[in-house]
């Protein structure tokens, strides 16, 4: 019951980087209401998660999760009944996956080694 309220509140208030191959890797939840972050911080930990402490930045009250293990867990474990927020959880875990990808999610390479030449500047074959 903790794990499908979990997996709402994530549907609901949770977010990752808009492109998951970028070089920060995270997944926030944030909310108003900071007893229940707190109710669902908890029931990350008691997963074997380890997430941030909450902080409030930007009128809410926000944690994250940033450690490679506890990404591909709470993906796992969590997940997302969201359509897209679904898609996303899913490239995030291949990038994290990676053999490419090292380290923590601060600063590191990315994962997909992405061609630096704008598309435009490549040219395009099809007219």
């Amino acid at each position: 019951m903790q794990k499908a309220y979990v997996r709402g509140f994530y549907d609901a208030e949770g977010g990752l980087p808009r492109n998951p191959q970028n070089k920060q890797k995270y997944i926030s939840l944030s909310q108003k209401n900071k007893e229940s972050l707190e109710f669902v911080r908890n029931f990350i930990l008691k997963l074997g998660m380890n997430p941030t402490n909450i902080t409030f930045c930007g009128n809410v009250w926000e944690f994250r999760i940033t450690r490679k293990n506890d990404i591909v867990n709470f993906i796992e474990k969590i997940g997302s009944w969201h359509p897209e927020k679904r898609k996303k959880l899913g490239l995030l875990k291949t990038v994290i996956l990676s053999p490419n990808w090292r380290g923590s999610t601060q600063g590191v390479e990315a994962a997909v080694q992405l061609d630096p030449t704008p598309e435009i500047l490549r040219g395009s074959t099809a007219e």
